[in-house]
């Protein structure tokens, strides 16, 4: 759900916050071994106060260390943001 620490004085969700939201769709087992290598981010639409979201993920090869992510609306299914986020293992 967005809520005031989410939200820009807009009342719409704060863009970094999208990026976080995806982050935190991972295992922190997966976090512990993998570092961001590129994160490319669509902003669709904005997000308001209260609203609840889904997030969609999807990996996008058999390796691994590419998915993809799908923020939507829970009400009426809008996708809001869609993200590519590729992840290295370690300090590679």
């Amino acid at each position: 759900m967005s809520t005031g620490q989410s939200i820009a004085m807009t009342l719409n969700s704060n863009n970094a916050r999208y990026v976080h939201w995806a982050v935190n769709c991972y295992d922190p087992e997966f976090i512990s071994l993998h570092t961001p290598d590129n994160i490319e981010v669509n902003y669709l639409l904005e997000g308001h106060q209260g609203e609840m979201i889904n997030i969609l993920t999807a990996a996008c090869n058999g390796n691994g260390n590419e998915f993809i992510h799908s923020i939507m609306r829970e009400s009426d299914g809008t996708e809001l943001c869609r993200l590519r986020m590729s992840w290295k293992t370690g300090e590679q």
